[in-house]
């Protein structure tokens, strides 16, 4: 009678302790869990936040350019206007003061005739010469702004993109100024928010590459032995192969150039190709930019393309930069270890490799 009874309370001891180990185990993956979400909205809040100051810096520098070119430009244009029509005021007046010499003759001989050309035809060149200096087209003000906000954004993004087309470029004094201001806030805006999407488009590529190259030999346990790799960090152990992320820049560039060559019709292939890749390596001459007019539904077309194109384009080559440095350091951790370098210090070589990677 009294084993049984020990019996039962040692069982019920085992059967608490299990109790609570299973009650330590449930709050310990609530934890995780909850840690994980926590890591996730901390991780989504910061891209929104990095996305939205980019954004909205865009659009403010386009308002800047605007107002402080556009109203310049306008300026110069209304001077350059009023002196035109000076110009053409001064030679009418010369024009009638001549004819005016010999209006008052009964006979208009060859010798007035010639004299009235050669002064008329002196008078046209002088007029030409002058239009020239203007550097007036007849054309209204409005018309002839080249600061539109279209081209105000356009410029807005290749300064923070450090693409720098040179096609426009601010004149004054507080555009210039603001320009340096612009560019020492934006820039490096830009390149934080390059870097994460960079890292997290190459997790993601690698995920999808280690998913289709290895879901025919780990059909069932490919889903899991994913997330364990995503939780330990051993997706830096897969490495894409440069030849595939080459050939990812050389898709875009070449899905740039077919669109390219549909909305700016007077564009060749090597043309379109030329200057998506110029675009998208930031090298950017600007001798071949296409032309932006939001008078017109399709010139609002081009400029979210372009915007799209560029945000998209260096985001994709950031991820294959990424990954070439991944494998790049792989490829040197190896050769350390064959020459070596590996067995003496492998800390200090898996430290450098992590650093790199960061």
């Amino acid at each position: 009678m009294v084993l049984r009874q020990v019996k039962a309370t040692l069982d019920m001891t085992a059967d608490s302790e299990q109790n609570i180990r299973n009650c330590k185990d449930q709050q310990e993956e609530v934890g995780r869990q909850h840690g994980t979400w926590k890591s996730f909205a901390r991780v989504l809040v910061k891209n929104i936040l990095i996305l939205v100051s980019n954004v909205g810096m865009l659009i403010l520098g386009a308002y800047l350019f605007q107002y402080l070119e556009g109203e310049n430009e306008k300026q110069n244009c209304v001077v350059q206007q009023q002196e035109y029509w000076n110009v053409v005021s001064d030679t009418n007046d010369l024009l009638k003061l001549k004819a005016s010499e010999i209006a008052g003759k009964e006979e208009i001989g060859d010798e007035d005739k010639a004299y009235l050309e050669k002064h008329y035809r002196a008078y046209l060149r002088q007029y030409a010469r002058q239009v020239m200096d203007i550097k007036y087209s007849g054309r209204s003000c409005e018309e002839l702004v080249t600061w539109s906000f279209s081209n105000s954004l356009v410029f807005a993004l290749t300064i923070l993109t450090t693409i720098g087309y040179g096609v426009i470029a601010p004149a004054t004094y507080y555009g210039r100024l603001v320009c340096i201001v612009y560019a020492y806030i934006t820039i490096p805006l830009y390149l934080i928010a390059l870097a994460v999407i960079g890292e997290t488009l190459a997790d993601l590529f690698k995920k999808l590459f280690w998913l289709v190259c290895c879901c025919g030999c780990y059909r069932k346990g490919a889903l899991q032995e994913l997330k364990v790799m995503k939780n330990t960090n051993n997706l830096r152990e897969v490495m894409i192969p440069l030849t595939l992320t080459l050939s990812l820049l050389l898709v875009w560039v070449i899905l740039g150039a077919g669109i390219w060559m549909v909305l700016e019709s007077d564009w060749k292939f090597a043309d379109s190709i030329y200057f998506c890749f110029i675009t998208i390596s930031t090298i950017g001459f600007g001798d071949l930019v296409p032309e932006v007019d939001l008078s017109s539904g399709e010139g609002h077309l081009k400029l979210v393309v372009i915007i799209t194109y560029i945000t998209v384009g260096m985001a994709a080559m950031s991820m294959c930069f990424q990954l070439m440095a991944d494998e790049f350091m792989s490829k040197l951790k190896w050769l350390g270890k064959k020459c070596g370098c590996a067995k003496s210090q492998p800390a200090a070589l898996d430290d450098m490799t992590q650093l790199a990677s960061d």
